[in-house]
């Protein structure tokens, strides 16, 4: 495992790492994780590193605001 590249944003962090699974590259595979002020908030995993890379890119830059932090409920009653 080794950190790929790491993106900041207004309170937000993403990290992507690549993930060796094999001596040959076709089966390695790209994690990004999406932090809210240093905590996990979400893991997912991509074939390619330019889907990665988006990812982090587009969640850095405020283009997805429903994240909550795990331990948050939400309710919708």
């Amino acid at each position: 495992m080794e950190i790929y590249s790491e993106y900041y944003g207004d309170g937000r962090k993403a990290t992507v790492t690549r993930l060796r699974r094999s001596l040959d590259p076709a089966f390695d595979v790209w994690e990004v994780s999406l932090y809210i002020e240093n905590r996990v908030v979400q893991r997912t995993t991509c074939n390619n590193e330019p889907e990665a890379v988006s990812i982090a890119e587009s969640y850095t830059q405020g283009g997805d605001g429903n994240q909550v932090l795990l331990n948050e409920v939400i309710n919708n009653g």
